[in-house]
C-alpha cells in the first residue's frame, strides 16, 4: 500500500506509484522509472509547478506537463484550489479588460471538472481493464520518461513562444511582429521536436503515395482523435510572406493545383484558380448527396474537435460536418433565418431597419467609450448581438455579447486543437468544461428554435442526432461562433483598419501576376493596401465587397473523395456508410477512453483526395477580377458577381431541391450588415489613432497585425482619449498622456469645468498652471453637539483634497474604461477573475462603497476578549448630532480600529502637522475616509433605463454566467477573506433558497420560517380573524410603514401577513386593503413585498435605531461620562459597550445621513427625516423584553410562540444575563442600595441614571424617565439593555442569509418585480458584509477587565459562574437546533457577540 506523506491530506495526495500507473501505463508494465518519482521530480521543476497562475496556462494550452504536476505528483496538489482565482494573470494575455471576469466564471466550473477528472482517473487506474492490443502496441512504442522529459524541457523553453503564437503574435528577433500564419513558421521546429519526443517511430516524411502518417500512431493520445501529423508543417510552409498566395508562388493566373506538402499535407489537393474552384465546388452538393464525397468537421484548413459537440444529442457535428440528411433538413430553416427577402420586400425593410438601429446604438455607445478594433474587440461582441437578433428576434445587450465573446475565444482556441497536435490535443482536462458549455448554450436555444421554426422542422429526420430542433440549435451556435461571428468581425475590423492605417509603403508589395521565389520578410507586415483610405457616399457596399474579396474570411471548404476510416471499422465498412440519396451515415461513436469519456474519432487516417478549394486565392484571380486583382481598390458592383467567398459555387438546385447547397445562407444579410455599418460609420467622428503607422497588413489569413482603439472627437474634447499601449509604444503613450493632461488643465482653469476629483487638476495646481485649490469649509464654531455635516468639515483641507483626488481619479477611470480592473487588482481590491462591475450596471458610489469597504474589511481580523481592556478615562467629550440622534466623536475606552493603520500613528506630530485636532485624530481620519466625496455622489436609482442596472447585464439567468441572483452576489464576496483568512462573508446559517425555492416559486414555508424561526418572530402578534372558513391566529403588521414616501419607480413598504394556527401564511392585506391569498396571481409578489418590508423595517427600526442608537449608544455614552474607570459597574458594562461608540459614529455616515449607503439601498424619498421620526416611534426597552422580563406576560404568550426559537432560546440567555446582573447588584448591594427600601444610593449610578434619562428624553425616545429607580428596577433595566445589545442585536442584525439573496428580501425593488436590482443588491450586501466581521463572543473570558477593582476576586468568580451558565445555554441551543428544520443560532452564547461593535 502506498505511504502517504504526513503533511498532505489523504484525499489530495497522489503518491509516485499511483502517478506511474495513472500517467504512464507502460511504467506499470515493468519499464523504466519504476518508482515514478523521476517523472514527478522532473515535472516539479517545470515552471507550471512553480507558479499557480501559470498552471492554468499550461493546462489549457500545453496540458501534458502540468497534468502530471497538478494531479499525479506529491506536493503539487495544493495548486489546484488556486486555479480559478490565479489564472487571469495569464489569461489576460488573450482575454483583455472586461472579459477577464467572465473567463474566471467559466473557469470556476473548470476546477470542478478538473477535480472530477482526477478522481475518475484514480478510480479507473485502480481497476483498469486490459487495453486493446493495438493500444498496447502503440503504448509500448513510448520511449519512456527520458523522452517525456525531453518534451517537458521543450515546453519549459518555449512557453512564451507558444503563448504569443496562439494569441496571434509571434515575436522574433528581426521584426517583432508576425501574423498567426507566420507563427507556424517559427513554431514548426518546436512542434516537430515535440512530436519526435513522443513518437520515436517517426524517422522520415512519408512519400506522396504512402498512407498519410497520423498522430494516432503516437502513444498517449488522450483525445482519441486521428489527425495529420504532417499538416502543421505543411501549413507552416504555406504561411510565409505571401500567405495563401504562396500556393501559387504569388502568381494566381493559370495557377495549377498543388499537392501534398505543397498544399496542406500528404494526400491533399489545393485548387487555386477561380475556374478550378468553381468547377470543383459545383460538384460538392451532388457528391455529398450521392455519397461520392465526404466532408469532415473542418474549418478552413483546420480540424475542429468533434468532442466539443458530442453532448446534447448532437451526432456527429453541428453544421460544418453534418450528414446530408441533417443538412437537407435544417438548410431551409437556415435560409429563412438568415435571409433578407427581396430588395423591396417588407422583410428586407424590417431587417434593414433592425440592423441600422443596432449599428447606430453601437456606434453611439462607442463614441462615448472608444472603439476597440481587434479580433477580441467591440465589433465581435456587437456582431453576436446583431446575429442573435436576426436569428431569434430577441434583444441581448452588448455586455452579453462580450460574455459570449469569451466563450467564442475559448472555443476557437481549443476546437482547432487537432490542427496543432501533438501538444494541444493532449488537453483532456480543459475540454469537458467547454463541452458542457456548448451543451448548455444549445439547450438554451432549443425552446426558441422550437417556438420559431417548429413548423419548418416538423416531420424531418436529423438522425442520429436526437432531434432536428437540437440540430438546428447547434447549427445556429456554430454560425454564431464561426462563419457569422468570426467572418463578420474580421471583415468589418479590416475595413476600419483600411480607413485609418498610415503604415508605409502604401499599396501592395507585388502585383500577383508573376512568380515570387523568395519574397522578403518585410512583406510580412506591409503598409496600407488602400492608399485612398476613404470611400464616397454610395460606395459603402462596393467598399465592403472589396474587403471581403481582398481579405476573404473563409479559407476553404474541404472535402474527401475517399472518407477517412471510422475508428473501430475497416475501410470497406466505412465506405458502406456512404449511400446515395442523402442516406449516408456517420461513424459510430466507439472505443471510449474511460478516464475522459472521450469516444475515439478518426478525422484523417485512411482518407484520400483531401480537396481544398482555396477561396482567398480564387478571389484574387486576374481572370475574373482584372489584371490588378492583387490591388485593393473600389470596383464596380458587377465585378463581385464572380465571388466564391460565400461558397457560391457549391449550389445545385437540382439536388434535393437545393437543400444540399453549401453556400453561405447568410450572404445577403452579411452584405447588408457590412454596407450599413460603413454607411453609419463616419470617419470624421473619430480621431486617427496615434499608433496608426503600426497598423500593418499581410497577405495571410489575418488582415492586419495590430489591434488598435479609436477615440471619438468628443472623447478627445473631454480629455478621454484612449492612449496606445505603454508597453508596445512608450513614446506614443507618453505623448498621449501629456496631451490629456494639458486638456485637463484647461478644464481645471475654469470653475464651472473644474474636475475636483481629477489627479490632473492637482498636478496642474502644483505646477502653477491653474489657480489654487478651493479651501475646505470652516470648522464648526457653534455651541453644543456638532451637526453631522459640520463634522465632515473637520477633515484637514490638504487631506480632504488628496482623498477627493484619489476617489475622483478612481471614478474617472471607472467611467472612462468601464472598470479600473487592472488598478483594482493591483491594489488587491479585486480578486483576479471576480465579476466586473460595469459602469452601466452600478454607479460610481456603489462601486466605490463596495471596493473601499471591502478593502477596509480585508485589513481586519476577528476580535476576541483580549481586544477589550479595562477603562482608564471618564468625563465629557465632543458629540455630533443628526436629527434626534447624538453620538460621541471619540471613545474614551479606546478606538476600535476601522483602518489598518498603526494606532501609534495617531499620537504622532504628523497628525498635528496635517491639521488634525488634538485627541481626535482617529475619529477625524474616519470622517476623511467617509468624507463628503462619497456622500455628495449623485444618487442614481436606474430603474427605468433598460440599459442600466439590470440582471441581464450582470449575466444572471439561464445559460448565463450565474443561474441565480444570489450566485452573482456571492461571487463578489466569496474570493475574499479577512486578514486572518476568515471568510469575509458571514457563514451561512440558513440557505433559504435550498429549503424553499421550488421551480422559481417560493414555498410558503419560507414565510413561516422567517416569522416563526428567524428574524420576524419578535414582531408576531396574536389575532382572531376568519378568512375563507379558516381561523387566522397570528399576524405581522407592516401596513403602517406604507406612509413612507418612496422615490419614483420603487415599490412601497407594507403588507399585513396573517398566519394560520399551524403557522402557515394564508393572507396578505395590502396597504390599500386588498386581500391577497394563495389563489391570487399576485401571491408571490406580495409575499416578496412583505418579506422585504419586514427585512427593511427590522434593519432600520429594530437594528440600527433600537439596538445601536437607543440602547448601545446611550449606554456607552452615559457610562463613559458618569462612571469612573474603577467603578464596578463601569468595569462590567465595558464588556457590553465595547466598540459601540466607534461603530455608531461610522454608522451615522454610512447608514443614517442623506446620501449614505442605506439611503441609496432603501427607496425612502426623505431618508434624512427618519433620524427624527424613527426615534419617536421606538418603545421603551422594557417593552422590547416584556415576555422575558415578566412571567405573567410570558404565560400569556401562545404556546407556539413560547416554543419559537427566538423566545425559547432567548429566554435562556435572558435569564443568564439576569443572573449576572442580579449577582453583581447583590455583590455591591451594601454600597449601591438602601437596605430598607431598595433605593439606589450610589452617587455614580445616580449620575448615570440621570444622564441616561436626560439623553433618552432629548432624543424623544419613549419611556418614563422621571423619578428615582430602585436597585431591583435598575437591575431589570440593565438586564434588558444587555440583552438588547447581545442576543437581540444578533437576532435583528445578522442578516447575511437574507441580504445575499435579492429574491428572498430586499431593501428596495422596482414596483411589480420580485427582487432587488443589481446596484441596490450590491449596496445591501456590502452593508451586510461590513457588519459581520467576527467580534468577541459573549461566552469568552473577560475577567481581566475586573483587575485591580474593589472585590476583584468575587467579581471574577461571578463572571466564571456566568460563563458556566452560558455553556449550558449553548449546549441546549445546539441540541434544539439538531431537531430543527431551520436552525436558530442567535441566542447561542458561543455565537452571540458581547456588544454591537459591528
Amino acid at each position: 500500500m502506498a505511504q502517504h506523506h504526513q503533511h498532505l491530506p489523504t484525499e489530495e495526495y497522489i503518491d509516485p506509484e499511483e502517478a506511474r500507473s495513472a500517467f504512464l501505463p507502460e511504467a506499470a508494465a515493468g519499464q523504466e522509472d519504476q518508482s515514478g518519482q523521476g517523472l514527478c521530480n522532473a515535472l516539479n521543476r517545470n515552471p507550471c509547478a512553480k507558479n499557480a497562475s501559470l498552471a492554468f496556462t499550461c493546462i489549457g494550452l500545453l496540458g501534458l506537463a502540468c497534468s502530471g504536476v497538478l494531479y499525479f505528483c506529491p506536493g503539487r496538489s495544493h495548486l489546484q484550489p488556486h486555479i480559478a482565482g490565479e489564472h487571469a494573470s495569464q489569461a489576460k494575455d488573450f482575454i483583455e479588460g472586461s472579459q477577464v471576469g467572465t473567463a474566471a466564471v467559466l473557469q470556476k466550473s473548470l476546477v470542478q471538472d478538473l477535480q472530477r477528472a482526477r478522481r475518475s482517473r484514480i478510480r479507473s487506474t485502480q481497476a483498469a481493464p486490459e487495453p486493446p492490443r493495438d493500444q498496447a502496441q502503440a503504448t509500448a512504442r513510448l520511449a519512456g520518461p527520458p523522452k517525456l522529459m525531453e518534451l517537458v524541457s521543450l515546453t519549459h523553453d518555449s512557453i512564451d513562444t507558444v503563448l504569443e503564437c496562439l494569441t496571434g503574435v509571434c515575436a522574433t528577433a528581426d521584426d517583432g511582429q508576425k501574423s498567426i500564419d507566420a507563427c507556424a513558421v517559427c513554431l514548426s521546429p518546436w512542434f516537430r521536436a515535440s512530436r519526435d519526443a513522443l513518437d520515436t517511430s517517426a524517422t522520415e516524411e512519408p512519400a506522396r503515395s504512402e498512407q498519410p502518417r497520423s498522430l494516432s500512431d503516437a502513444p498517449r493520445n488522450p483525445l482519441n482523435v486521428d489527425i495529420p501529423a504532417a499538416s502543421f508543417e505543411a501549413k507552416a510552409a504555406n504561411s510565409g510572406p505571401l500567405g495563401y498566395l504562396h500556393l501559387c508562388k504569388g502568381k494566381v493566373k493559370g495557377c495549377k493545383p498543388t499537392y501534398d506538402n505543397e498544399c496542406y499535407g500528404p494526400g491533399s489537393i489545393c485548387y487555386n484558380t477561380w475556374q478550378d474552384v468553381w468547377d470543383w465546388g459545383s460538384q460538392i452538393p451532388e457528391g455529398q448527396w450521392n455519397g461520392t464525397l465526404w466532408r469532415g468537421h473542418e474549418l478552413g484548413t483546420g480540424f475542429l474537435s468533434p468532442y466539443l459537440w458530442s453532448s446534447r444529442g448532437i451526432d456527429p457535428f453541428a453544421a460544418l460536418g453534418v450528414e446530408p440528411n441533417q443538412h437537407a433538413a435544417v438548410r431551409p430553416a437556415l435560409e429563412k433565418m438568415w435571409g433578407t427577402g427581396g430588395k423591396n420586400s417588407a422583410e428586407y425593410r424590417r431587417t434593414e431597419d433592425m440592423v441600422r438601429a443596432s449599428i447606430q446604438e453601437f456606434l453611439a455607445d462607442r463614441r462615448k467609450n472608444g472603439l476597440k478594433v481587434d479580433m477580441l474587440g467591440d465589433v465581435m461582441a456587437w456582431a453576436h448581438q446583431v446575429l442573435y437578433k436576426k436569428a431569434f428576434k430577441r434583444d441581448i445587450t452588448l455586455m452579453e455579447g462580450k460574455v459570449f465573446m469569451v466563450f467564442q475565444l475559448l472555443y476557437l482556441g481549443l476546437a482547432l486543437q487537432s490542427d496543432t497536435e501533438p501538444v494541444l490535443a493532449k488537453v483532456p482536462f480543459l475540454l469537458p468544461t467547454l463541452r458542457q458549455q456548448v451543451a448548455r448554450i444549445v439547450r438554451s436555444y432549443e425552446p426558441i428554435v422550437q417556438e420559431m421554426y417548429a413548423d419548418d422542422l416538423d416531420g424531418l429526420d436529423c438522425s442520429p442526432s436526437t432531434s432536428c430542433v437540437t440540430q438546428l440549435a447547434s447549427a445556429i451556435l456554430d454560425a454564431f461562433l464561426l462563419a457569422g461571428g468570426v467572418s463578420l468581425t474580421v471583415s468589418i475590423n479590416a475595413g476600419i483598419a483600411l480607413l485609418y492605417s498610415t503604415a508605409e509603403p502604401m499599396g501592395t508589395p507585388y502585383s500577383g501576376n508573376e512568380e515570387v521565389e523568395n519574397p522578403p520578410d518585410s512583406w510580412l507586415a506591409w503598409g496600407n493596401p488602400f492608399p485612398d483610405m476613404a470611400y464616397e457616399h454610395g460606395q459603402e457596399l462596393q467598399f465592403y465587397w472589396e474587403v471581403l474579396r481582398y481579405f476573404a474570411p473563409v479559407g476553404s471548404v474541404a472535402s474527401w473523395t475517399k472518407p477517412v476510416t471510422c475508428a473501430g471499422l475497416s475501410e470497406d465498412q466505412t465506405k458502406a456508410l456512404l449511400k446515395d440519396g442523402g442516406a449516408s451515415q456517420p461513424c459510430p461513436l466507439e472505443g471510449y477512453n474511460l478516464p475522459q469519456d472521450i469516444p475515439r474519432v478518426n478525422q484523417y487516417t485512411g482518407g484520400a483526395g483531401h480537396i481544398f478549394p482555396v477561396l482567398p486565392v480564387a478571389m484574387r484571380d486576374p481572370a475574373k477580377f482584372g489584371a490588378d486583382a492583387n490591388t485593393f481598390r473600389i470596383r464596380e458592383l458587377d465585378v463581385y458577381k464572380w465571388s466564391v467567398g460565400f461558397g457560391e459555387m457549391a449550389e445545385n438546385s437540382k439536388v434535393a431541391n437545393g437543400m444540399m447547397n453549401r453556400s453561405c445562407p447568410g450572404k445577403s444579410f452579411t452584405l447588408m450588415v457590412g454596407s450599413l455599418f460603413f454607411e453609419e460609420f463616419n470617419k470624421q467622428d473619430w480621431v486617427v489613432p496615434r499608433d496608426s503607422k503600426n497598423i500593418t497588413f499581410s497577405q495571410g489569413s489575418k488582415p492586419f497585425h495590430m489591434g488598435f482603439t479609436l477615440s471619438s472627437q468628443a472623447m478627445v474634447a473631454e480629455c478621454k482619449e484612449i492612449c496606445p499601449s505603454a508597453l508596445k509604444f512608450p513614446e506614443l503613450h507618453q505623448a498621449c498622456t501629456a496631451a490629456k493632461q494639458r486638456c485637463h488643465c484647461d478644464s481645471c482653469g475654469a470653475e464651472k469645468n473644474r474636475l475636483l476629483g481629477s489627479w490632473s487638476c492637482v498636478q496642474c495646481a502644483l505646477s502653477g498652471r491653474t489657480r489654487e485649490l478651493v479651501a475646505s469649509p470652516k470648522p464648526w464654531g457653534g455651541e453644543g453637539p456638532r451637526p453631522a455635516f459640520a463634522e465632515l468639515a473637520r477633515c484637514p483641507a490638504l487631506l480632504a483634497e488628496l482623498l477627493n483626488v484619489a476617489g475622483g481619479a478612481a471614478v474617472q477611470a471607472y467611467q472612462e474604461s468601464g472598470t479600473p480592473t487592472a488598478l483594482l487588482e493591483l491594489l488587491n481590491a479585486k480578486a483576479k477573475g471576480s465579476p466586473v462591475l460595469w459602469k452601466n450596471l452600478v454607479d460610481p458610489f456603489a462601486v466605490l462603497f463596495y471596493f473601499s469597504l471591502k478593502m477596509t474589511i480585508s485589513a481586519k481580523s476577528a476580535s476576541h476578549s483580549d481586544s477589550i481592556a479595562a477603562p482608564s478615562l471618564y468625563g465629557s467629550f465632543e458629540t455630533m448630532t443628526y436629527g434626534d440622534i447624538t453620538v460621541p466623536v471619540v471613545d474614551l475606552d479606546g478606538y476600535v480600529a476601522t483602518t489598518p493603520l498603526d494606532p501609534k500613528l495617531f499620537d504622532s506630530e504628523l497628525m498635528e502637522l496635517l491639521g488634525f485636532p488634538p485627541n481626535h485624530a482617529q475619529s477625524v481620519l474616519q470622517v476623511c475616509l467617509t468624507g463628503p466625496f462619497m456622500l455628495d455622489q449623485a444618487k442614481h436609482d436606474w430603474l427605468e433605463d433598460g440599459d442600466r442596472n439590470t440582471w441581464a447585464q450582470a449575466s444572471v439567468g439561464l445559460g448565463r454566467s450565474f443561474l441565480r441572483k444570489k450566485d452573482w452576489i456571492m461571487s463578489l464576496w466569496a474570493p475574499y477573506t479577512l486578514a486572518d483568512n476568515v471568510a469575509m462573508w458571514p457563514k451561512t446559517e440558513v440557505d433559504f433558497g435550498q429549503l424553499f425555492l421550488k421551480a422559481d416559486l417560493w414555498d410558503d414555508g419560507l414565510e413561516q420560517a422567517i416569522a416563526f424561526s428567524s428574524i420576524g418572530t419578535h414582531r408576531l402578534e396574536t389575532t382572531k380573524r376568519d378568512f375563507g372558513g379558516e381561523q387566522l391566529a397570528f399576524v405581522v403588521s407592516l401596513n403602517a410603514f406604507a406612509s413612507l414616501e418612496v422615490r419614483p419607480g420603487f415599490g412601497r413598504y407594507g403588507g399585513d401577513m396573517y398566519f394560520s394556527e399551524a403557522g402557515m401564511p394564508v393572507l396578505v392585506v395590502t396597504p390599500d386593503g386588498t386581500e391577497v391569498s394563495h389563489a391570487s396571481k399576485d401571491w408571490q409578489y406580495w409575499k416578496f413585498v412583505w418579506r422585504s418590508s419586514l427585512f427593511s423595517i427590522i434593519t432600520l427600526q429594530d437594528h440600527l435605531n433600537t439596538a445601536h442608537y437607543k440602547v448601545a449608544n446611550v449606554l456607552a455614552t452615559s457610562t463613559r461620562r458618569q462612571l469612573q474607570p474603577d467603578h464596578p459597574a463601569r468595569r462590567v458594562l465595558t464588556v457590553f459597550s465595547w466598540g459601540s461608540i466607534n461603530i455608531n459614529y461610522d454608522s451615522m455616515f454610512a447608514l443614517s445621513l442623506e446620501g449614505s449607503a442605506l439611503s441609496r439601498a432603501m427607496p425612502v424619498k426623505d431618508f434624512g427625516s427618519l433620524a427624527e421620526t424613527v426615534p419617536e416611534s421606538l418603545p421603551d426597552i422594557m417593552e422590547t423584553v416584556r415576555y422575558f422580563a415578566n412571567e405573567s406576560r410570558w404565560a400569556q404568550l401562545p404556546r407556539q410562540l413560547q416554543q419559537a426559537p427566538f423566545y425559547a432560546d432567548g429566554l435562556l440567555l435572558f435569564r443568564a444575563l439576569r443572573g449576572l446582573v442580579q449577582g453583581y447588584f447583590d455583590l455591591f448591594r451594601d454600597q449601591w442600595c438602601d437596605q430598607d427600601d431598595d433605593a439606589l444610593t450610589d452617587s455614580g449610578l445616580l449620575a448615570l441614571e440621570h444622564d441616561l434619562a436626560s439623553t433618552l428624553a432629548a432624543a424623544n425616545y419613549q419611556g418614563d424617565y422621571t423619578g428615582r429607580k430602585t436597585c431591583t428596577q435598575a437591575a431589570e433595566r440593565v438586564t434588558a439593555a444587555l440583552y438588547i445589545v447581545t442576543a437581540y442585536h444578533r437576532h435583528v442584525g445578522q442578516v447575511g442569509d437574507v441580504a445575499v439573496d435579492p429574491e428572498v428580501a430586499a431593501f428596495s425593488w422596482r414596483e411589480g418585480e420580485r427582487s432587488a436590482r443589481p446596484m441596490q443588491a450590491l449596496i445591501t450586501s456590502t452593508i451586510a458584509a461590513a457588519t459581520a466581521v467576527p467580534q468577541p463572543k459573549l461566552d469568552e473570558d473577560f475577567s481581566h477587565v475586573f483587575e485591580g477593582m474593589h472585590r476583584e476576586g468575587q467579581a471574577r468568580a461571578l463572571w466564571a459562574k456566568f460563563r458556566e451558565e452560558l455553556r449550558g445555554v449553548s449546549q441546549t441551543v445546539r441540541e434544539r437546533n439538531a431537531q430543527r428544520t431551520v436552525p436558530y443560532y442567535r441566542a447561542d452564547p458561543s455565537i452571540v457577540e458581547c456588544s454591537v461593535a459591528i
